[in-house]
């Protein structure tokens, strides 16, 4: 029994293989935007998508110490991984009303330092729909999500580090800065 038949067959697929993968960097990059994930989160009674390439991680919330500050939004500060982060409560930077428990999770944001978002609940991560880029009454909502049969607003994470930074009276970042 000769194995050419097998071989000519992992030689085809493996040439298919790699037509798929220069393929998909061939796409625009509209496209590939389309398979990116988000996580979905409730803050208060509310449930937001968050694109996954926006956030540096997730995390149960930690023990948050409250310290003064004329940030109203500022909860406090949270040791995670041998560093201090401040913890900011996304029910309040979005001006919805705080969730009855009062938040247990952090999504973490990489804004020239590393921020936390607090809120109540994590429902989940999957690759929706790409509904639309819309303008929303909604301040830090730019697209829509269609996620089974539900559609979810996109929480736009880099303008809430730049509201965050802005009214902490924090200079942009350097690659932000104008020149």
């Amino acid at each position: 029994m000769s194995d050419e038949p097998v071989v000519e067959l992992h030689a085809l697929a493996l040439a298919e293989l790699r037509s798929a993968f220069d393929e998909s960097f061939a796409l625009p990059s509209r496209s590939r935007e389309h398979q990116e994930s988000v996580i979905q989160v409730r803050v208060g009674s509310e449930v937001f998508a968050i694109r996954t390439g926006h956030i540096a991680g997730l995390v149960k919330s930690k023990k948050i110490v409250p310290l003064p500050s004329r940030i109203p939004e500022l909860r406090g500060l949270a040791a995670l991984r041998g560093s201090l982060i401040p913890v900011y409560d996304l029910a309040a930077l979005l001006g919805i009303p705080p969730g009855v428990s009062g938040p247990s999770w952090l999504v973490l944001v990489s804004c020239d330092t590393l921020i936390g978002l607090a809120f109540d609940g994590f429902e989940g991560q999957q690759v929706p729909e790409w509904l639309s880029d819309q303008q929303s009454e909604r301040q830090y909502v730019r697209q829509l999500v269609r996620i089974g049969s539900a559609v979810r607003a996109v929480l736009d994470i880099p303008g809430l580090a730049a509201a965050i930074r802005k009214r902490a009276g924090l200079a942009p970042p350097a690659k932000e800065r104008k020149s």
